[in-house]
């Protein structure tokens, strides 16, 4: 007796099992491992003597204005002027401030793109075909943190130098 049901038409490589391969991919971060928590745990101090520089520049001007040499310039220009280069050197210092504070979110944000998980081909056959068009697989390399591990030499973290 002939079956109940007609029998789908396949195609002609859908039958052909030696090519086949499942194109999965995932994604691969390495921002869990000891190596990149220890490099997210590295301060990252641009340039610490901003505010130190500042205060030094303005007592430098009280020594300045109140020393010998300025006695014959009357009190009220003295503090005028006083006044006005005291300005310039905290505009001067706070603009240092935004600077360094400016650098210091850029640092973070390259440190932490070296951590973004990175899609990586997880399945497939071992002809590194992706389909029966015979197109070729190419899987990327884990680049970045791995990468500049390897091009220091496998230094440990506690040796690369602050950033």
């Amino acid at each position: 007796m002939p079956s109940p049901k007609p029998k789908a038409i396949q195609t002609p490589f859908s039958s052909n099992t030696a090519n086949t391969q499942t194109n999965t991919y995932g994604t691969m971060s390495i921002a869990d491992t000891p190596e990149a928590q220890a490099l997210l745990g590295v301060p990252i101090d641009v340039d610490p003597g901003v505010g130190r520089r500042t205060d030094l520049a303005e007592q430098e001007l009280e020594n300045r204005f109140n020393s010998a040499f300025a006695s014959g310039i009357p009190q009220h220009l003295r503090m005028n002027m006083m006044e006005n280069q005291r300005r310039q050197i905290r505009s001067q210092g706070a603009a240092e401030a935004q600077n360094a504070e400016y650098a210091k979110k850029l640092m973070e944000m390259e440190r932490r793109k070296l951590l973004l998980p990175q899609i990586v081909q997880t399945g497939g056959s071992s002809t590194g075909t992706s389909s029966g068009y015979n197109s070729q697989v190419v899987q990327p390399q884990p680049s970045g943190f791995w990468g500049a591990l390897g091009s220091i030499g496998g230094a440990a973290i506690s040796k690369l130098p602050a950033i």
